[in-house]
């Protein structure tokens, strides 16, 4: 129990740190993203509204379309436009000019590393502009491959692309995003870098720190498990002597009424202790159990016809469906007592004329059905299992249990690797449900 809790401990510990620093950080890589994202989509819409340059010393920034005279052209454009301040500058009025000017030392402009080529009607390749002379050849075979391929915008060779309209042609420009790109992946794996390192760092000190934590509650645990195991022993001794006391009573006086008595309680109470010490051993994880190849078909078929006398004394009859030949590697002693717990539970806790119902499956699932009184329709019942727990309305001291006994029987389960739950079928039928 002690390394289930330390375990848990640690995977909650290793869990929320994961959870916190991945958001964390991929809120950060995200802001990153979107930032250069935006920045390289703003130089693109710069250089295709200046039809393929980027803006210069003394040029001004307008976003909607306009009709452009000066000295030598006039012009109008259907898309945002820079354009040149001069003598000769003549503009229809728009109250959407932004006053941004872009002089030579503009960081925006120095570190943007672009090309673009301008196609007219035909396809036809009529100008490139390029920063450096060198990248002419291969803006010009990039360019011919996306006018192709009849994308608008994309990313190729380090490069971001777009097409737009201009005149009665086409122009395609790029950036280099490298720089941006290096700068995203960098970023991205330092954070997986320090998310490993956080997690390596989280582990071993949750793992440290577990055995501090839980200090008091294993010596808590110990103890509580020390008291269970010697206080059995113990009560074993005068059980014994009350035992012998009774048959020497019995000898001299003959059985009565009294002496019966105390004998059925003395069963009752060994078979409680024998209980509560093998819980004990099972809690310890420390039993050491003999596995071994049996067949599970016919250790539940034996089981079943050795209750089938418990159940006609008690005016209920009993129904089986098991697969033959289901073989299942496992302490056949220990699977023989969990069945003859939840066969005993069924006979004791079942109205009357009830019919009690066992069933294998190849897959080596077990479903045991009784009817019972006081049930919610179709809910679940694992608190069945907790020890001691007993339901007023069907469970009571006259049946003679003490809430121990599915306990016992879900440990031998859980040390089987097995499942175990139970619910109510209907309003009125208790199934218990065992994997193996």
């Amino acid at each position: 129990m002690i390394k289930k809790l330390r375990r848990q401990f640690i995977g909650g510990s290793l869990i929320s740190i994961f959870v916190v620093l991945s958001a964390i950080l991929f809120i950060g890589n995200l802001i990153l993203y979107n930032s250069v994202n935006g920045r390289s989509d703003n130089k693109l819409r710069m250089i295709l509204d200046n039809g393929g340059a980027f803006p210069q010393k003394g040029m001004k920034m307008k976003y909607h379309s306009t009709h452009i005279q000066n000295e030598n052209i006039s012009e109008t454009i259907t898309h945002a436009h820079v354009y040149e301040e001069g003598e000769g500058l003549k503009k229809e009025k728009d109250d959407n000019i932004l006053d941004i000017r872009f002089e030579i030392d503009d960081p925006a402009r120095l570190d943007t590393m672009y090309f673009s080529v301008l196609f007219d009607s035909k396809g036809n390749i009529v100008n490139i502009n390029s920063i450096s002379p060198f990248l002419q050849e291969y803006a010009t075979s990039l360019a011919s491959d996306i006018y192709k391929g009849n994308t608008d915008k994309g990313l190729v060779d380090g490069y971001k692309y777009e097409l737009a309209s201009y005149g009665e042609g086409k122009v395609i420009a790029f950036v280099d995003c490298a720089r941006d790109i290096s700068a995203i992946n960098l970023l991205r794996n330092i954070s997986l870098s320090i998310l490993v390192i956080s997690m390596i760092v989280t582990f071993v000190i949750s793992s440290l720190f577990s055995k501090v934590a839980l200090r008091p509650v294993e010596e808590s645990y110990n103890k509580q498990k020390r008291f269970i195991t010697d206080a059995s022993h113990e009560i074993k001794t005068p059980l014994a002597v009350i035992d012998a006391n009774t048959d020497i009573l019995e000898m001299e006086n003959g059985e009565s009424e009294w002496t019966k008595s105390t004998k059925n309680q003395i069963a009752r109470l060994t078979k409680l202790t024998n209980s509560l010490v093998s819980l004990a051993r099972m809690d310890e994880g420390n039993l050491a159990l003999e596995m071994e190849e049996f067949s599970l078909s016919n250790l539940i078929l034996e089981e079943y016809e050795n209750y089938i006398p418990l159940a006609m004394m008690k005016n209920k009859r009993m129904e089986e469906k098991i697969e033959k030949n289901v073989k299942f590697v496992g302490n056949e002693q220990y699977i023989r007592q969990m069945i003859g717990i939840f066969l005993d539970n069924a006979i004791k806790y079942s109205t009357d004329d009830s019919v009690i119902e066992i069933s294998l499956s190849a897959k080596r699932r077990i479903i045991i059905r009784n009817r019972a009184v006081g049930l919610k329709k179709d809910k679940n019942y694992d608190e069945l299992f907790e020890r001691f727990y007993r339901m007023d309305s069907s469970r009571n001291s006259s049946t003679g249990g003490y809430g121990i006994g599915l306990s016992l029987a879900k440990s031998i389960i859980l040390m089987h690797k097995g499942k175990v739950s139970a619910r109510s079928v209907g309003d009125d039928i208790m199934e218990f449900e065992i994997r193996l």
